[in-house]
This record gives structure tokens, sequence and C-alpha cells, in this order.
């Protein structure tokens, strides 16, 4: 984590990772631009795009660009920004999303005050899903964190929602727990909270929407192909994390029941292809394969 020497130390560190989104980062980007709250550094990260990424993009001095030459991931990507970061806090915004203009606020109004137990945050989003066709509507659903009646049920929701749901990090808080871990292709934010829990902190959920998600058509992490890799990191949490999954054997069932959904997910999709090309339900089933070798 880097210590600013000025007195000028932004409050909040923003980082966007992204790669070969040209189309959709300037969109991003002019919503962190669109903040209410101004008080912010936003830490582009272009991991290993092949066009370097910066054309189009509005000229401010609150805007630092990062390049990798080649990509190595997103977890890699976050933890270079985090490591250029100077804020107090640290938020996440992936390339294809967008704040909405009182985020900043919302989130620095929550945290401010908060006791250091409290390590993160996140809040509600809305999602708008590309149509299927160029004929057909988008379509458009909420999802909002209401008043948690006790400890358990805030958590098991925060273990429901990824770095997409406006996660704020104080930086005392990464400090202590650490940065995300590179070596996993998916799920390294799930691993964050983990350890974050794990470590004693408490995660807050902020009122209202104030993030938008776009589900479009192009790749993304959460796409079928990754499932078989989704699974393998699943059952090295449950291996990993066992002594915390013991201690919260509600969370260790959720977990179980999860990776029997990807399991389900992943044998549908493999008689799914099965009918449009015996190559690539080959190439599924021999990932299947390693995942339970």
């Amino acid at each position: 984590m880097s210590a600013h020497a000025s007195s000028q130390a932004p409050l909040f560190s923003v980082i966007l990772p992204t790669r070969d989104r040209a189309a959709m980062l300037p969109r991003a980007v002019s919503s962190v631009l669109s903040q209410s709250l101004p008080d912010f550094e936003l830490i582009i990260v272009d991991d290993g795009s092949v066009k370097p990424c910066g054309d189009g993009l509005p000229t401010d001095a609150r805007i630092r660009i990062l390049r990798n030459t080649s990509s190595l991931g997103v977890a890699h990507a976050r933890n270079m920004g985090i490591r250029a970061a100077h804020g107090k806090y640290i938020s996440f915004l992936d390339d294809d999303d967008e704040y909405l203009p009182s985020f900043l606020h919302l989130t620095h109004t929550g945290l401010r005050d908060s006791p250091d137990e409290i390590g993160i945050s996140w809040c509600g989003v809305r999602f708008i899903d590309d149509p299927i066709t160029p004929e057909a509507p988008s379509a458009s659903r909420t999802m909002t964190f209401g008043e948690h009646p006790n400890r358990q049920s805030l958590l098991e929701d925060f273990l429901t929602i990824g770095t997409g749901f406006g996660v704020t990090i104080k930086s005392d808080c990464l400090k202590k727990v650490g940065l995300f871990n590179d070596r996993l292709k998916v799920a390294s934010d799930s691993d964050m909270f983990i350890r974050i829990l794990a470590k004693g902190f408490t995660p807050m959920a902020l009122p209202g929407v104030h993030v938008v998600r776009h589900n479009h058509h192009g790749a993304r992490l959460q796409s079928p192909d990754m499932i078989p890799e989704r699974i393998r990191i699943w059952e090295w949490f449950l291996s990993q994390y066992s002594d915390f999954l013991d201690d919260n054997p509600v969370f260790r069932r959720r977990f179980v029941n999860y990776l029997d959904t990807l399991k389900k997910k992943l044998e549908y999709s493999s008689n799914q292809v099965s009918g449009r090309g015996q190559n690539h339900a080959s190439r599924l089933l021999s990932r299947l394969q390693k995942v339970f070798s």
C-alpha cells in the first residue's frame, strides 16, 4: 500500500481494471468523474489490452493509467491498483459497469464514523440485461440490502456478492488482510471476503442502489466455460478455510450447496453442447476430469 507524503491524499482510490473493452470503458470512467463527491483518484489498470486504453477517455488530473504488457488476470490488476493507491478507502469498479453519482458520497457517509471493526462496505445494484436481439428491449431489475436483524444474516448476504456491488475496503483493513490472491483466475473476490471475515472484520451493507451492472453478451468471467475452474476453486475454499467454516457451519452448508449447483450446471452445459458439437463437449469433459483428478 502506497503512503502519500502530501496532505492532499485523496479520500477514495477507485481501482478500475480493464482489458480490450474500449467501447465500454468510457462509460465506466465517466461515471466516476460524475460523482457528487469529487475527492478521489481513479486508477485504471490496463491488463494487456491489444490496443492500450486511453484514447477517447476524458482528460482529468485525477486519472492515472497503469499498464501490463500482457494479461496477468483481474486479481493481479486490482493488486497493481491497490499498490499505487493513496486513498483512505479503496473502491472497485469493473470496466463494463458504472457508478451512479451518489456512490462515493453514500459510501463515505456510511464509513467515515464507523468503528474500526468495519472493514468493508457494499451497496445495492441495478442490473441491466442487454437484449437478446437488436429488436428486443433491455430488461432491468434491482437488488437491495435492507436492515439485517443479526450478524448471521449480514454475513450470509455478504458472501453472495462480488466486487461489482460497490465494494469499498478501508486501506487499514487491506493492510491487515493482504492483497487479492492473484493465483485464482476466478473468485478472488470471494477469497478476499472470507479472509476479511476470518481476520475479525465486519462488513457494512449500505442502503439504496448506487451501482449499475450491465449483463452483456461479451466475454465474462461468469461464462459457462469457467465453471470447471470455479468448481476447483470452491473445493479449495472448503479445504483452505476449513477452520473458519467449522466455526460457521451455515457458511459451510452454503459453500457445499453452491458447489453442487456448479456441478449440475456443468453437467447441463455438457448435455447441451453434445447436440451441437462433440469436440466442444469433449473439451468440457476433459476439463471436468482435471477438476476431480
